[in-house]
């Protein structure tokens, strides 16, 4: 699919200027300015590589044209980039999802509070305010359109004019995308009326409402089961019943990851006619046995972790939305999560970080595949399939669990063959230098950027407990992690560093991006 031609022009004149900027401020290659040593013995080092890398990740998650439909407000799953040059090529990808919304409003909840100012990236709360009025524009209308979805969105298509269900989607919407959705839509709210932006924080209020009141009946399906996609029997219908809803046929959401934010939104605010069937949203997880415990045998020592799925860094996206980490244990945990994640790849002198992502092309803008089944097979419930791919946002937990730590790592990805361009950070390399993933999406570059900012835990933190929901969220978070965990081993072992960068080999650097 194309985008329209007022995001096509748009899209030529934020490239003009973003290699104007490049010639006048930090080079798009600036990861070699940063010496290892001082990322982690300097704070204002730190600092001034978070504004560096903040800075050229804008030119994506606030480049209408590139990472958005600058009319519609709404998000593109990303952009093809040349494999040459790292400039724009070809059109954007006009599909998207509410994964990919929810890291948006994020990063807009984040500008409305101020809180890119420490890292010297400025953005006009006129300009926050027009992209989050398209957006919520876009939501209405779509609610309008297909009110039987509930408020929910599917994989959609994205045009000047808004959103729509996506081929195969026409009657299917996503629970774990949407969860992530909801709550950052809960946080933006917050935000929107501790700024008195009250006609704005009305919109989005209600498009929370709608999400609260119908998560009950579009996503639960007895007996404590989360639907992980909800199948929609008429799309057109007003009326939210349980009736017009089952289950797609593809499981439920039973995992400890970023699907369990789903079910806290059933839990703290949905509608429950038997309060009972609440309480087994958690006895259907405890007895699917997904949260568990594993020691991750480092060379240093053993290391009890959570055990992932695959154990891709993606699966961490949870704590950066909720406020797990308050729980002195989760907390401990995460941590040592993040130590096996490092101490695997330096022990095994993996050049970076493993995450789900968009294989990596031959000289190609045709990507093979999308890359699930990566992380470390010795702490994971599936099979790793591929374990030759790195992403820089494998390093996002990293960064939030030890800053400089996974700075370290995100920089020493950076460093990699053509992984710096126009756009700030590519998708993703192999290990050996030879072949780079030519894409910038959200996922692979914002949730980073939501990382670096800290996620959006201390808003919906403090919502929680307006709402009066705070207890009830760590009362259960609490019980589940100490019902697993007894005790921990491995916490004194130091994080694992980089030991090698990924080779340039015959890549080299883009050419947009020449030699500082």
């Amino acid at each position: 699919r194309r985008s329209g031609s007022t995001d096509t022009a748009m899209k030529n004149i934020i490239l003009a200027l973003v290699l104007l900027v490049g010639v006048n401020a930090s080079p798009c290659r600036y990861a070699s300015e940063f010496q290892v040593d001082d990322l982690l013995s300097s704070q204002q080092t730190r600092d001034n590589f978070l504004s560096t890398a903040i800075n050229w990740e804008s030119k994506f998650f606030f480049g209408p044209g590139v990472g958005f439909n600058g009319k519609s407000g709404i998000t593109y799953d990303g952009h093809p980039i040349n494999y040459d040059s790292g400039e724009l090529a070809s059109f954007p990808h006009n599909f998207s999802a509410s994964s990919k919304e929810s890291l948006h409003l994020n990063i807009l909840t984040h500008a409305l509070a101020g809180n890119f100012a420490k890292y010297n990236y400025n953005i006009s709360t006129d300009a926050v305010v027009d992209v989050l009025t398209k957006k919520i524009s876009s939501y209405e209308l779509f609610n309008q359109q297909y009110p039987g979805f509930g408020g929910f969105l599917p994989w959609v298509w994205v045009t000047d004019d808004g959103c729509f269900p996506d081929n195969g989607w026409e009657n299917r919407t996503p629970g774990l995308d949407n969860g992530q959705l909801a709550w950052a839509i809960y946080g933006l709210v917050s935000v929107l009326n501790q700024n008195n932006m009250s006609q704005l924080a009305a919109r989005y209020q209600a498009q929370w409402e709608l999400m609260k009141k119908n998560c009950v009946p579009v996503f639960y399906d007895g007996q404590g089961r989360v639907r992980a996609v909800a199948r929609i029997l008429d799309v057109s219908s007003t009326n939210i019943v349980a009736s017009n809803y089952i289950d797609d046929g593809i499981g439920f959401l039973d995992d400890p990851y970023e699907g369990e934010l789903m079910t806290f939104l059933m839990d703290l605010f949905g509608t429950w006619p038997n309060p009972f069937e609440r309480e087994l949203l958690w006895v259907y997880k405890r007895k699917a046995g997904m949260l568990a415990s594993v020691d991750y045998p480092s060379s240093l020592g053993l290391i009890t972790v959570q055990k992932g799925f695959w154990y891709s860094a993606h699966e961490q996206w949870k704590f950066m939305v909720l406020p797990y980490r308050d729980i002195d244990l989760i907390n401990r945990i995460f941590v040592n999560c993040e130590r096996a994640r490092t101490r695997h790849s330096a022990d095994l002198k993996i050049p970076g970080l493993f995450a789900s992502i968009n294989d990596v092309a031959n000289h190609s803008l045709i990507i093979p595949t999308y890359i699930s089944a990566t992380g470390i097979q010795a702490v994971a419930f599936e099979q790793v399939l591929r374990k030759d791919v790195i992403t820089p946002y494998g390093s996002f937990p990293t960064i939030m669990a030890n800053q400089s730590v996974g700075l370290v790592w995100y920089h020493n990805m950076l460093l990699g063959p053509r992984m710096q361009g126009p756009f700030g950070s590519t998708e993703a390399c192999n290990v050996n230098g030879t072949e780079i993933s030519p894409l910038t999406t959200w996922d692979s570059k914002i949730t980073t950027v939501a990382a670096m900012m800290g996620g959006i835990c201390d808003v919906t933190r403090d919502a929680l407990k307006a709402d009066g929901k705070y207890a009830r969220f760590h009362q259960i978070a609490s019980t589940m992690y100490a019902q697993v965990f007894s005790s921990l081993k491995g916490e004194d072992i130091a994080f694992g560093m980089p030991v090698n960068q990924a080779p340039l080999n015959s890549l080299g650097y883009f050419s947009a991006c020449p030699a500082n």
